[in-house]
């Protein structure tokens, strides 16, 4: 039985649909790569609606670009549109699932709109990650996870190991201080809060965490006096009127 070709006609005019198809679809993904690497440049500059507007420009023209779907996630995060970060986190990792970065991502979005299980799933998975360069982020976000959920003890073990792979990791030392603050500990609060403190000095949360143990134990000149330090480090800011506010509190309270 004989094969039946096509005729030669045919056959030019579908190779050359395939070509117009592939150029067209090449001209799409380098407008795309454009427009995203215009938005980054947005982002950088802290224009959030700036970069917004050329990642979803990035996405109409080719959205199939995993680095742009998660660009398009951390604006939405900057805009705290957390469902919208997800969605977007997702579809990077849909097109490339082994994209760690992604990961923390999408589980950084999963805490910041307090969906602590989901975030326990993503980051129990990036932890096991043995390529991952930064180990010690998806232990820390565990622990801080579990702490929202009220398991402390969990919280404890996974800061731990966090400060294992990065010793003297600030977020997890004030993730201890925390629990132990939360579980009415205050003097391992204060003695973990003090060892944040010392290795990052220029850090204003941290004394406002000290200012506040300080208040719970009653001693109320260490409180003033760590209140203080956080307007200096950061002044003009909410977290220095926050400081400012709690001293006022204090000295209507000492002179009562």
């Amino acid at each position: 039985m004989t094969q039946r070709r096509l005729p030669g006609t045919i056959l030019i005019v579908l190779t050359a649909l395939t070509f117009f198809a592939c150029a067209g679809r090449q001209k799409a993904m380098t407008l795309s790569e454009n427009n995203r690497r215009v938005g980054e440049a947005y982002m950088d500059k802290g224009d959030y609606s700036g970069a917004l507007r050329y990642f979803l420009e990035a996405e109409e023209a080719y959205g199939k670009d995993y680095l742009l779907q998660d660009d398009l996630g951390k604006a939405y995060v900057a805009k705290e549109k957390y469902d919208l970060a997800i969605v977007h986190f997702k579809k990077s990792l849909d097109l490339s699932p082994s994209y760690a970065p992604g990961k923390n991502n999408l589980g950084s979005a999963y805490l910041l709109s307090g969906q602590w299980d989901e975030a326990i799933t993503v980051f129990k998975e990036l932890s096991t990650d043995l390529i991952y360069a930064t180990p010690h982020f998806p232990l820390y976000n565990l622990g801080w996870a579990y702490y929202n959920k009220k398991e402390y003890d969990t919280a404890i073990d996974y800061y731990n190991q966090s400060l294992k792979v990065q010793h003297g990791f600030i977020l997890a030392l004030r993730g201890l201080g925390l629990v132990y603050k939360d579980t009415g500990k205050l003097d391992q609060a204060l003695e973990y809060f003090h060892k944040a403190a010392e290795k990052s000095p220029k850090f204003p949360q941290l004394y406002m965490d000290l200012g506040d143990i300080y208040t719970q134990m009653k001693k109320y000149d260490e409180a003033i006096e760590a209140y203080t330090d956080v307007s200096r480090i950061q002044p003009d800011s909410a977290i220095s009127d926050q400081a400012k506010a709690r001293i006022k509190d204090l000295m209507k309270l000492i002179t009562q």
